[in-house]
């Protein structure tokens, strides 16, 4: 180890008077990457983040749908286990069935005065419905960050967006559409 101390210390002071005699250089580069820097973030505009946590429930498959209060599985030893459907969570919350109503809901925001849809809010137009839907998905996509905890079960939405009232609606109506579509269209 001394070898290599010793090594290391003779780098570092044959390297000192090069960095000494570059401080100039050196000075004006991290002084031009601060203004850019500085002024890159004034023009970006603010983007707030609205986070929704999901307790998924873990459904039960029933016995010839018999169980009541009792799983009957388990009183015979046979136990038939939990279905892992939080797993596909994150696919769903993210498919174009649940987001087409997200996408086309009407929001409350400052920056106009009546009430819109997020394609209209973005200010999206490539020249047909279906083209304004798309790139609407693409970035809605783009802002959303679904995970899944597998020990837990818990499922965390985060939703960017340029309001913050906004950011919350929106994630509020993912997760209410999400809710929506596990009590009705998976079931049946």
């Amino acid at each position: 180890q001394t070898v290599d101390s010793t090594v290391e210390q003779h780098f570092m002071l044959s390297a000192l008077p090069l960095v000494w005699a570059k401080r100039k250089t050196i000075g004006v580069f991290v002084v031009a990457v601060t203004v850019v820097v500085a002024i890159v973030s004034f023009l970006l505009p603010n983007m707030y983040t609205a986070e929704s946590s999901i307790l998924p429930e873990l459904e039960k498959n029933k016995l010839l749908g018999l169980a009541t209060s009792v799983d009957l599985s388990s009183l015979t030893g046979f136990n038939v286990g939990e279905a892992p459907v939080s797993k596909l969570y994150p696919m769903i919350i993210k498919s174009a069935r649940i987001l087409r109503e997200v996408i086309y809901k009407k929001y409350s925001t400052k920056a106009y005065k009546d009430s819109l849809g997020l394609v209209q809010f973005w200010e999206i137009s490539k020249g047909s419905d279906a083209g304004d839907f798309e790139a609407a998905l693409k970035m809605l996509r783009e802002r959303m960050d679904v995970t899944l905890d597998n020990k837990l079960g818990t499922l965390v939405l985060k939703v960017e967006m340029e309001e913050p009232r906004l950011a919350a609606d929106v994630a509020n109506s993912i997760t209410y559409e999400l809710d929506l579509y596990t009590r009705t269209k998976r079931r049946t």
